[in-house]
C-alpha cells in the first residue's frame, strides 16, 4: 500500500501500491517534500536527517506521542545539544518504564526543516546500539504534526505534504 498518516484530517489512508508513479509526480508538482528511505530488516524504516547541524541516519518512527525526536549522546554532542540530566522524567518505552531527560531541537529529513521539535534523550543506554551500523536517532510523531505522511514502498520514498 501507499501508505498516509493524514495528521491534519486525523485520517490514516491506503491506496494501491500501482499507484506509486502517479502518486510520486502528483506530490512533487505540489511541493511536497520527498526525501529517500531505506528498508531495513522486516519494520525498520531509516532516511538520512538532522538534529541542528549535525548529520544522520534516524529511524522514522511516528509512536513517540508528545516528542518528535530522541538521539543518543554522541548525537547530541555532535549537535551543541546539553540535556539536564540531574531531574531526569520517568516515561514508558517499548521495554517498559525508562528515564529521560527532555530537550528541544531543529531537526530536518530531506528539506522539511521544523525548530523548536520537543526532543527526549533516554538515561542509562543507547537504545540504538542493536543496528549493524549507526543510527542517530529517531524523528517521530510531533515532527510529522503538521503534515500527511507517506510511505511509499514502491519508490521508497517519504513523502510529507503541509496542512
Amino acid at each position: 500500500f501507499l501508505s498516509t498518516i493524514d495528521y491534519c484530517d486525523g485520517e490514516l489512508t491506503l491506496a494501491a501500491r500501482s499507484d506509486s508513479a502517479e502518486f510520486q509526480t502528483r506530490a512533487a508538482s505540489a511541493g511536497a517534500k520527498i526525501v529517500p528511505f531505506c528498508f531495513v530488516g522486516d519494520h525498520f524504516v531509516f532516511s538520512r536527517g538532522s538534529l541542528n547541524d549535525a548529520d544522520g541516519l534516524f529511524f522514522i518512527d511516528t509512536g513517540l506521542a508528545g516528542g518528535g525526536v530522541t538521539a543518543p549522546k554522541a548525537t547530541l554532542d555532535a549537535a551543541g545539544i546539553t540535556v539536564d540530566e540531574s531531574n531526569p522524567m520517568t516515561g514508558q518505552g517499548g521495554g517498559g518504564a525508562v528515564q529521560f531527560a527532555p530537550f528541544r531541537a531543529s531537526v530536518t529529513l530531506g528539506n522539511l526543516t521544523r525548530s523548536d521539535v520537543p526532543g527526549i534523550y533516554i538515561l542509562g543506554g543507547n537504545a540504538f546500539a542493536g543496528f549493524p551500523f549507526k543510527s542517530s536517532g529517531i524523528i517521530s510523531h510531533s515532527f510529522f504534526r503538521e503534515s500527511r505522511l507517506t510511505f511509499d514502498f514502491e519508490a521508497m520514498n517519504l513523502v510529507t505534504e503541509s496542512c
